[in-house]
């Protein structure tokens, strides 16, 4: 192989595995976040207005309802056992959800196993140890910095919550309709403001791998393992 050409399979290979690590930030944080039900459920609590939906229902019925409903959109579960409580544009979007989270584990799983692909081939194309950890080092760095582009970019949108969740759900859901009425059971038992909670956890959650990303760069750089 010539020089010319392994270091053109060497670059890409450093890009396709930063893109690689970024989603894997960025999915593994989602699922690390959506890992704790209870975590969930209470966080879920401190928003919900069960009140203000139509029937209203109390606190305690609406915190088994978004339990099953949270069990069935992550999948542990092939039906809801409070479906009649939902009408069924909101059962359709609980499916949409179900589908886009399942979505969403298979390409965090298909991101890992490209990076365990990865790596082995990159170190071949390298040559020599030396150069490869070169190479893993641009890569790693260049993660970082693109996990906190996107995280910036994120914090700026949080100044427009409100537009940030519709364009969101636009990108996401398509042309289904996610968007419900104010007395519609979902709205209260899921609110906005539980979503600003949950993704800002999430995004703090990606900012730190992003930093660590950029400190373990650097760490290579310092020691000279490059």
């Amino acid at each position: 192989m010539t020089g010319r050409r392994r270091e053109l399979l060497s670059c890409s290979l450093i890009a396709v595995i930063a893109m690689a690590t970024t989603i894997v930030v960025f999915l593994g944080n989602l699922a690390i976040s959506l890992s704790s039900d209870e975590h969930i459920l209470s966080l879920s609590s401190l928003f919900v207005t069960p009140e203000s939906a139509h029937p209203p229902v109390s606190a305690n019925s609406a915190r088994l309802i978004s339990a099953d409903a949270l069990a069935y959109v992550k999948g542990q579960s092939q039906s809801m056992s409070y479906y009649s409580n939902f009408r069924p544009e909101e059962i359709y979007h609980l499916t949409d959800v179900r589908s886009r989270i399942s979505l969403s584990f298979r390409v965090l799983y298909l991101s890992i196993a490209a990076l365990v692909l990865l790596l082995p081939a990159l170190f071949f194309i390298s040559g020599s140890l030396r150069f490869f950890l070169k190479s893993l080092r641009q890569a790693v760095f260049a993660a970082g910095i693109i996990t906190l582009i996107l995280v910036g970019i994120a914090f700026l949108s949080s100044f427009s919550f409100g537009a940030s969740f519709t364009a969101f759900h636009k990108v996401v859901f398509g042309s289904s309709q996610w968007a419900f009425p104010s007395d519609y059971l979902m709205v209260n038992i899921f609110t906005e403001a539980f979503f600003a909670k949950l993704a800002t956890e999430i995004f703090v959650g990606i900012l730190i791998s992003g930093v660590l990303l950029l400190i373990t760069a650097y760490g290579m750089a310092a020691f000279a393992i490059w």
